[in-house]
């Protein structure tokens, strides 16, 4: 049985590796974050919101 996931996803292959990336959107500061995540894109929460309706 297949499950499927509502987090965006990305899957990245190189060579014999195939690492699975989730996108997470947080308004936690990046002091937060674990030390294996990175931020893409940094915005306000209204850039975001007007990004997820487009």
């Amino acid at each position: 049985m297949t499950t499927t996931s509502i987090t965006p996803s990305i899957g990245l292959t190189i060579g014999r590796y195939t690492r699975l990336y989730y996108a997470y959107i947080t308004a936690a500061p990046a002091t937060l974050d674990a030390p294996s995540t990175m931020t893409l894109h940094k915005a306000t929460l209204a850039d975001v919101a007007g990004l997820a309706c487009e």
